[in-house]
């Protein structure tokens, strides 16, 4: 007679463990778990072509599943001239100014339209002038949508003249295909000539 007849013909609910000692349980049909939900099957599907929320998958097929999610990254350069000691919205290319607001009338420049979901995983920072300027001190900020989210890294970047440095994204940097996007720099003294790398994530 096997569990499930014994409990029933016997007519309690089971409490504690069973010791197997080892041995196995063949042929289980389904398993219910106190907080309602249950497991009928448990398969080695690499696709996950069932997409059953009843259906525990192998580790094996897990990480054949996840190792086949394709990751792409995608690095862009944004080169310009700043004068201002305030945030501002940096171009993806080349231009000569940037501006502090995301104003329409002057936003083709320094948006982006997402193409996959993604991440925003990195900025390197590099400035330069005639004479030694450090912008010190500085925060970067994702804009999705015309909302701009909260600084991206919350410790302290010290950003100095004519030294590359990295900026680590960790915070409020992801985003959606078809999310417009905008990046904003805020160092606490005016960069000047600026070069800036950013790294991108994206899942196609």
């Amino acid at each position: 007679m096997g569990w499930k007849k014994l409990i029933d013909t016997l007519g309690f609910t089971m409490e504690g463990n069973i010791e197997m000692d080892g041995n196995s349980v063949n042929d289980v049909r389904n398993l219910a778990f106190d907080a309602g939900g249950s497991v009928n099957a448990v398969l080695d599907e690499d696709a996950m072509d069932t997409d059953s929320s009843a259906v525990l998958a192998t580790q094996q097929s897990i990480k054949a599943y996840v190792d086949s999610t394709p990751v792409v990254t995608h690095i862009q350069v944004h080169n310009y001239y700043s004068s201002s000691g305030t945030g501002q919205y940096i171009p993806f290319g080349g231009s000569q100014n940037e501006y502090s607001s995301l104003s329409y009338n002057y936003g083709d420049d320094n948006r982006f339209v997402a193409p996959f979901d993604g991440t925003l995983k990195k900025l390197w920072l590099r400035n330069d002038h005639s004479s030694s300027v450090n912008p010190s001190t500085t925060a970067c900020y994702l804009d999705v949508n015309g909302t701009t989210g909260n600084v991206m890294n919350d410790s302290v970047v010290v950003w100095s003249y004519q030294t590359p440095v990295a900026y680590a994204c960790t915070l409020d940097n992801t985003f959606s295909a078809g999310d417009v996007l905008a990046i904003k720099v805020d160092p606490v003294t005016a960069p000047r000539y600026v070069t800036i790398t950013s790294v991108w994530e994206y899942t196609p």
